[in-house]
């Protein structure tokens, strides 16, 4: 059953959007958590991708 964390596309998505939050912000200290808070998106995205990616070669074989 595929859940929200296997969803690479919205974990970019989320990324995207908080650094684009962050790049409006002029905090610097609220910048650099939104930037840092996109990273993890991109990990979960990066995760959820390899994820996905291995259940397609296991279906495969």
């Amino acid at each position: 059953m595929r859940t929200l964390l296997d969803d690479a596309e919205h974990w970019w998505g989320r990324a995207e959007e908080t650094r684009t939050i962050a790049e409006l912000t002029s905090d610097q200290e609220s910048r650099r958590i939104m930037f840092d808070i996109a990273e993890g998106y991109e990990r979960l995205a990066e995760r959820a991708a390899k994820r996905g990616a291995s259940r397609r070669t296991d279906t495969l074989q």
